[in-house]
């Protein structure tokens, strides 16, 4: 019995073997037969042709067919001992890794193409091969590294003169000083590129250059977004938009949308960023570039934040979904993420979730440290540990309500008595200094300039030369006693004219017997005259300092503000306020 029931079992097992071998020889015999199909197809193509085949990034690749082509491409390089070709391959393959996320085997990819340099190899190809090769560097956080290669490529495309590659090059090494927090100088960077690539006349037909222009105003609109100089930030959107409808790239035009939401979301004009959205989401970027797409999505969570709209907030972010794994998503835009989930979760009092994004964006932070960029890194520790023990304190409010008080009423108080210190303490200074202002105006209001000098003379020349010195100091006197000037057109060519003589004398004489330059010796009067009006005028105090720096000589009030408080210490408005008191 139990030797028929082996044998019934050794049948079954057979049949089944038979069966699997029956349907899995088709599919292992089709692989062969596709691995045998591509290398027919290639098989009689050039080098070049192959190349097509990676230079096409529309499509994701099959693995397969890249292993055999570009074992293809090397073999030609091999059979014609062509150096350059092995280049070519390597940064091809490089390439396709940073497309794919596997940025090691891209590494690996171009330290061979490099190793193929020769004396032959020309500058332009080698720049392009240390572009790729900073890039790749940026994608494994080797900032140290992508910056060398940039700054290798940027100095053989100048021997090259090969203005495209200079661009990249610069383009490059601006984005990573915006990635490091330096945003000014990223800027400054951009501005000389837009320049360069507006003035090109290439910009009129040349398709690369075009397309680099939209992406460097896209650049400093994200600069001036992350300087919070938000108008400007506007202006380079919508010239983003203006030159994707002019170069006829209309899927750049999605950028400049995003860019505006990205505005109008932070400046909580809420409208206007979901309408910028919505213009956003018809172009084909929504739907195959993941960080696009993420960043819609990003930007309306934002927005129904601050509209308090927590719960769709929550569904935006929900949509971003699987790209936050992906190798190449920010992490700075998923460190926003997990802090609105965490917000959102907060105000929804969902104190457990909210904890669990908050951690993850502490996490992120602290993985991150290193990769500065717009966003100022002390603001984000900032916001993620106060987030943090915000939610914290939440969680516990029930139990240290009290003490939670009590502490927060002994802060407030010593806050209070700090600030009354700091205060007490700026206005005895203040104080001071306007007593010191009164005595020294006294002073001067008492002090009488001769009008006769010790004459010296020891020759005809020197008695003519004090005179003119004489004549010209009465005509001074003259010029501070009628108050000309309080004209703003004293210059010192039209006092000169007024004075009959000529400028030179005029600074001269001066320099010598005021002691001070011209323009302090106008800038004197003008604030002696003002504090000694505003002294004795009490109708004169209740002018505006606009008004007071006009009736005065200035042409605005920023200048005569300056002037007072670098005379005096202090500003016209205190000065004024002192004196109503007294």
């Amino acid at each position: 019995m139990a030797n028929s029931i082996f044998r019934l079992f050794s049948i079954v097992l057979r049949v089944i073997c038979f069966a699997f071998l029956l349907f899995a020889s088709p599919s292992v015999s089709q692989q062969s037969s596709l691995s045998s199909e591509n290398a027919k197809k290639w098989r009689h193509h050039s080098f070049e042709e192959l190349a097509i085949f990676f230079e096409d990034t529309t499509e994701v690749k099959d693995q397969t067919a890249v292993n055999e082509i570009s074992s293809l491409m090397l073999k030609i390089a091999a059979d014609e001992k062509k150096s350059e070709y092995y280049i070519k391959t390597y940064q091809l393959l490089a390439e396709e890794c940073r497309r794919s996320g596997n940025y090691r085997n891209g590494i690996d990819n171009i330290n061979k193409s490099i190793r193929f340099f020769t004396r032959k190899t020309s500058n332009s190809c080698k720049a392009s091969v240390y572009l790729t090769k900073a890039s790749l560097s940026l994608k494994v956080d080797d900032y140290g590294g992508a910056m060398n290669n940039n700054l290798k490529a940027l100095k053989l495309a100048k021997k090259e003169k090969n203005k495209q590659l200079q661009i990249t090059a610069n383009h490059n090494i601006a984005s990573i000083h915006y990635q490091m927090n330096n945003v000014k100088r990223a800027l400054d960077i951009y501005h000389k590129n837009a320049i360069l690539l507006k003035t090109d006349k290439l910009i009129k037909s040349n398709k690369e250059d075009q397309i680099l222009f939209i992406r460097t105003l896209i650049a400093i609109s994200e600069a001036y977004t992350g300087l919070e100089e938000y108008d400007k930030a506007l202006s380079y959107c919508n010239d983003v938009i203006k030159f994707s409808e002019i170069f006829g790239h209309y899927n750049y035009k999605a950028y400049g949308y995003l860019g505006l939401s990205d505005v109008y979301s932070l400046t909580c004009r809420d409208q206007k960023a979901l309408l910028s959205l919505q213009e956003a989401k018809k172009y084909d970027e929504y739907n195959s570039d993941n960080t696009f797409h993420s960043l819609v999505h990003l930007y309306r969570a934002r927005t129904f934040f601050y509209q308090r709209n927590y719960l769709k907030s929550i569904t935006e972010l929900d949509e971003i979904g699987d790209y936050l794994s992906d190798p190449t998503f920010s992490s700075l835009n998923a460190h926003e993420i997990n802090v609105l989930y965490a917000r959102s979760y907060q105000k929804l009092y969902d104190l457990e979730r909210a904890s669990l994004y908050s951690n993850r964006a502490f996490e992120l932070f602290q993985d991150n440290k290193k990769r500065l960029s717009a966003v100022n890194t002390s603001l984000i520790q900032y916001d993620t540990e106060g987030l943090q023990e915000e939610i914290k304190t939440w969680s516990s409010s029930a139990r240290k309500h009290k003490k939670k008080f009590q502490i927060s009423i002994i802060t407030a108080v010593l806050l209070l008595l700090s600030f009354l210190a700091f205060y007490r303490k700026q206005q005895k200074k203040n104080k001071l200094k306007y007593e010191s202002a009164i005595i020294n105006l006294n002073k001067e209001a008492n002090s009488v300039i001769p009008d006769n000098h010790h004459e010296t003379s020891k020759n005809e020349i020197q008695s003519i030369e004090n005179r003119k010195v004489r004549e010209l100091l009465k005509k001074l006197k003259i010029f501070e006693s009628e108050e000309w000037f309080l004209d703003n057109n004293s210059s010192l060519n039209e006092v000169a004219k007024k004075l009959r003589t000529n400028t030179s004398y005029l600074s001269k004489v001066i320099n010598q017997y005021k002691k001070q330059s011209f323009t302090k010796y106008l800038t004197e009067l003008r604030l002696n005259y003002a504090m000694t009006r505003l002294k004795n005028d009490t109708k004169f105090r209740s002018y505006t300092i606009k008004s007071i720096a006009k009736e005065v000589g200035f042409n605005s009030s920023e200048p005569f503000a300056k002037a007072f408080k670098k005379k005096t210490g202090i500003y016209p408005s205190y000065f004024i306020r002192e004196l109503e008191r007294n």
